[in-house]
């Protein structure tokens, strides 16, 4: 059986993707920083940049370390 190639699909995903991201950060983020000023809002953002890299970190350093343990 033959794969079709649905590129137009991901890229019509990442559209929708970042439209959505707009929208929510101008939904959330204004008035979130109105309410609590620019350097917590930074704050909030930053922690949840570093929730979101320290698991992939910890994952791609996991599956690095079980590549090399791997026999060539």
């Amino acid at each position: 059986m033959r794969k079709r190639s649905v590129w137009w699909l991901s890229c019509c995903y990442r559209w929708r993707h970042l439209l959505f991201n707009v929208v929510a950060q101008l939904v959330v983020g204004v008035p979130l920083e109105l309410m609590h000023g620019t350097l917590r809002t930074a704050l909030i953002y930053l922690t949840g940049i570093l929730a979101g890299i320290i698991p992939y970190v910890v994952s791609l350093s996991f599956a690095i370390s079980q590549r090399s343990e791997r026999p060539i």
